[in-house]
């Protein structure tokens, strides 16, 4: 199960003799974020989202629900594994694939890439 929202985490929790195992809970941080009023940010070091980001896990560890984070940096990584998530998932993936590319790119010898010359030409389309 992964609530996008805090808001539908409550309403799930409020179906009359509603009972489902859940096995992982994944926060999303600019999901949360925004589910709290505050700017979509990655790494977020408001103390509202903190704070509600330390209740999910306290309340993942209590239930016996591996927790999971998202994050952009090894900073927040280390961080989030320090604090007892199971999952930890670094950077987004059209990050790590565009590193990779510059850096294989980069290890090219003998080549430089092509430079446009002038502006692309009209087609009418």
């Amino acid at each position: 199960m992964l609530g996008a929202t805090l808001s539908a985490r409550e309403n799930r929790r409020r179906e009359p003799g509603r009972r489902s195992k859940v096995d992982a809970a994944y926060i999303g941080p600019t999901d949360l974020a925004l589910s709290l009023g505050l700017p979509p940010v990655m790494d977020n070091e408001d103390p509202k989202h903190l704070a509600t980001v330390a209740k999910i896990l306290a309340t993942c560890q209590k239930h016996n629900v591996v927790a999971g984070m998202h994050t952009g940096s090894s900073r927040f990584s280390q961080r989030s594994i320090d604090q007892g998530f199971q999952m930890s998932m670094l950077v987004q993936d059209r990050t790590a694939m565009a590193n990779f590319v510059k850096s294989e790119v980069n290890t090219l010898k003998g080549w430089t890439p092509m430079m446009p010359t002038q502006a692309a030409q009209k087609s009418g389309y």
